[in-house]
This record gives structure tokens, C-alpha cells and sequence, in this order.
């Protein structure tokens, strides 16, 4: 018999520092070109200009990012489960869940949940690494009592499983 209660999963998320870090340089380079091109009529070589640009896309991908991750949730209840970013809303009965992909990577376990109303991803207990030291986690930090739920919930069943991938559905 399924669990009554409702259970509300958040992801650790990473810290703003590297967001900011990337619109000061942006800022930074962006100030350089206006003061080179206005002020010491300085003819700067078009890879500049592209640089910047570059530089804005990356910090806008990381501000992106960070929103999504702040307005991350996965809940379940009897009736099924819903997964919220920001971006995108997925509600499924258990039975509408058709199917749970594990695909190890080195940022943590992605996982892909896919059913007849759509389908969701998201990252368990990732982190990101450098010489060997974690520097900051992200992801859902009880992502595989999480994949059990929705494998015990959704009725799925093992279907096949290698180094690459580990595949249930329903069967």
C-alpha cells in the first residue's frame, strides 16, 4: 500500500559565487571594450567584442541555471508524483509512469523519468570536483531513495542494466 503522506524533495544547490564571478568578468571586459573603443580610439580585433559576448551568454547560462535549481521540486503523494523548476511543471498518476533511466556520469547519477505526459530529468547527488576535492554538491542529495520510490510506486520493473545505462519500465 502506498505511503498517504506527501513527501517534498529539494536539491542541494551550488552557491551564487561562480554567478557572480561571471557577470563581474563580464562587466569587467565589457567596461574594457567601451573604454578601448570611446575613450583611447582604439581599433580592438573583432575576437574581443566575440569574447564578450561569450562571456554574457555563459554568466546568462549560469544565472539560468541557478534560478531553475532554486525553484527545483520533486513531490510525491498517493495519487502520483509532480516536478517543478521554473521552467517546467509534470504532474503523473503512478500509473501514467512508463519508464526510469540511470545514466552515470561524472557529475553524478542523471536520471530521466519518462511517461505518457511527459518526461523529467534531474541529477543525484552530484558534485563538482577539482584535484580531487568536492567543491560543491548539487543534485538530490537522497536521490536513490528517491529512484526506488518511483521504481516501487510506478510498478516498474528492471529491464536492463549495464555500465552505461540502467533501464525500468513498466512491464
Amino acid at each position: 500500500m502506498a505511503s498517504t503522506k506527501t513527501q517534498v524533495y529539494r536539491p542541494d544547490v551550488l552557491s551564487r559565487r561562480n554567478e557572480f564571478i561571471a557577470w563581474g568578468s563580464f562587466a569587467a571586459a565589457g567596461l574594457g571594450v567601451l573604454f578601448f573603443q570611446n575613450y583611447a580610439n582604439a581599433v580592438l580585433p573583432q575576437w574581443v567584442t566575440f569574447g564578450v559576448g561569450v562571456l554574457f551568454v555563459l554568466a546568462g547560462g549560469l544565472s539560468l541555471g541557478n534560478w531553475m535549481d532554486r525553484r527545483t521540486s520533486l513531490q510525491f503523494s498517493a495519487e502520483g508524483l509532480e516536478f517543478r523548476n521554473g521552467l517546467r511543471h509534470i504532474q503523473m498518476s503512478w500509473q501514467e509512469v512508463g519508464a526510469l533511466q540511470i545514466m552515470p556520469s561524472r557529475l553524478g547519477k542523471a536520471v530521466r523519468v519518462t511517461g505518457r505526459k511527459g518526461r523529467f530529468s534531474f541529477t543525484v547527488a552530484g558534485g563538482l570536483k577539482i584535484r580531487g576535492n568536492t567543491q560543491g554538491k548539487f543534485g538530490f542529495a537522497n536521490g536513490d531513495e528517491i529512484i526506488k520510490e518511483i521504481v516501487r510506486r510506478g510498478g516498474l520493473s528492471l529491464i536492463s542494466h549495464s555500465a552505461a545505462t540502467t533501464y525500468y519500465a513498466r512491464s
